[in-house]
């Protein structure tokens, strides 16, 4: 939509994080906020039952995003965000 948009997070260094890395600059992401440490990235299933309902298994307990801290934000970049999208 042409509109800034950054990953606030933490990026493993496993064998995920090239594509995963790829994929997100190639949408023109910031990743300047999602450093990239050491550990496994989380993994995500989503299936779909009979009818097209979708079902969804997290496998995040230990990941690198699972370790975001409140030091790893910072505070006066965030604040000059227009909006900001939150999970966990």
């Amino acid at each position: 939509l042409g509109l800034r948009c950054a990953l606030v997070s933490r990026i493993g260094d496993d064998a995920f994080a090239p594509a995963l890395v790829r994929a997100w600059e190639g949408e023109g992401i910031d990743l300047s906020h999602a450093p990239r440490v050491a550990g496994p990235n989380g993994i995500y299933f989503i299936m779909t039952d009979a009818r097209g309902e979708r079902s969804f298994i997290y496998r995040r307990a230990g990941s690198a995003a699972s370790q975001l801290s409140p030091a790893d934000i910072d505070a006066g970049w965030l604040a000059q965000a227009r909006a900001v999208l939150l999970s966990g």
